[in-house]
């Protein structure tokens, strides 16, 4: 979508009722993150030439000529960040690693599981020729808070190097103490733990925006279950969408803000190379990292502002046909970064309440939502639903959305 200067504009895209899905069990209090692939064998020197759909569903490029995350620090609390990785080269400051098992490595730039690496790239990725692959906020910076080395396996729990909601919240006190304004949490937890809620209250305080993943729901879990931190009032919660702006079914509830795309989503596998990582099963770990990219924009540009300020431009110009509706699968929609830098609090704007402007009274709209068309695509009957709609005399003008077909890859990476 293209860049929008006008004033308080909002948009919308179709997100459609609640979905039902599979209820089951409570589910465990342990930490998840996710892990999924779409087809193939992503190999160590694997370039991918063609860009997939969602940095284009977000208006990246248009954001891009606006901002690239340039000065922006963003923490990465996840399975630390390999620095070596190709399109992470000269992208990542030394971190700390809060687990303190690995002899190698003390700064979190050390990855054996991959899903740190792969929200990174997604967040600040750099051009590498020959791939179509690139961040959000291509010139920002990550640093890496590695609270674990494998996943919630028994394995790692025996060895103590799994996830837990104590090493989660010291990731994010690290971060806060680093002085990092952007914090991406790609995991969440069944468990309401004291320990985790102070520190996000305490780093949303000390002028950081955490951003956390709602959660993957499975067949044997309840999906209306909080999951933390995304269900601590403070975080920015993220659901997700698939290549055809339908939600993804995870954990729902009325604290989700926004969603991104998160399936079939171009990034750094586990091995390093070029990789299309995520299913409708396993989606918000890449959600949040887009939303994590968004935010490093929004924060460039708008350096004064505090953290609930940041979040309200994001929700308030997700893309959804109801200006005033939610769902409480993908919040208030899809993220738009290009209308989240431009977007001006004047207290007009549709949907989410400000908490820094009065809201004002606004006339009822006379004219019928203006509908953009585009160009013949493989997306052209899931577009033709967009309803985008203007405040004032404003009219969101929309760039047709790049879709090509990617190789067909697999990763063991986790997501």
């Amino acid at each position: 979508m293209a860049a929008v200067t006008t004033a308080a504009l909002t948009a919308g895209l179709l997100v459609g009722p609640a979905l039902v899905g599979p209820t089951g069990s409570a589910g465990s209090v342990g930490v998840s993150t996710a892990s999924a692939a779409v087809g193939g064998t992503c190999e160590p020197d694997a370039l991918i030439g063609e860009p997939e759909w969602g940095p284009a569903a977000i208006g990246r490029d248009a954001a891009n000529a606006l901002a690239d995350g340039a000065g922006v620090r963003v923490a990465v609390v996840d399975s630390g960040v390999q620095a070596t990785f190709p399109h992470l080269v000269g992208a990542v400051e030394p971190g700390r690693d809060v687990v303190a098992k690995d002899p190698e490595d003390g700064t979190g730039t050390r990855d054996i599981f991959g899903h740190g690496s792969a929200v990174a790239t997604i967040i600040a990725g750099r051009r590498v020729e020959g791939s179509a692959l690139v961040g959000i906020a291509p010139a920002a910076t990550i640093v890496p808070f590695r609270v674990y080395y494998e996943d919630d396996s028994d394995q790692a729990e025996r060895e103590d190097k799994h996830p837990t909601p104590a090493r989660i919240a010291a990731g994010i006190r690290e971060a806060a103490a680093a002085g990092v304004r952007v914090i991406v949490v790609a995991m969440s937890t069944a468990e309401d733990n004291p320990e985790l809620a102070a520190a996000v209250a305490d780093a949303t305080a000390g002028g950081a925006l955490v951003i956390s993943s709602m959660g993957n729901a499975t067949e044997d879990s309840d999906p209306t279950r909080p999951r933390y931190p995304a269900a601590y009032p403070e975080v920015l919660a993220v659901g997700a969408f698939d290549q055809e702006f339908t939600p993804v079914l995870a954990y729902r509830g009325d604290h989700v803000d926004v969603a991104a795309p998160g399936v079939g989503v171009l990034t750094t596998g586990r091995s390093g190379g070029d990789c299309l990582l995520g299913t409708t099963e396993q989606a918000t770990s890449w959600a949040t990292a887009h939303v994590g990219g968004v935010a490093a924009l929004v924060a460039q540009t708008h350096p004064e502002e505090t953290p609930a300020q940041w979040a309200y431009r994001i929700t308030a110009t997700a893309a959804r046909t109801v200006p005033d509706e939610r769902s409480d699968l993908v919040g208030w929609g899809l993220v738009q970064a290009p209308d989240a830098i431009a977007f001006v609090d004047d207290g007009s704007a549709r949907g989410p309440v400000s908490g820094a402007v009065p809201a004002v009274e606004r006339p009822v709209a006379e004219n019928a939502p203006v509908v953009i068309t585009s160009p013949p695509d493989p997306w052209a009957d899931a577009r033709g639903t967009l309803a985008w709609w203007a405040l004032g005399a404003a009219v969101v003008v929309a760039a047709s959305l790049v879709v090509a077909r990617t190789p067909s890859r697999r990763s063991d990476q986790g997501n």
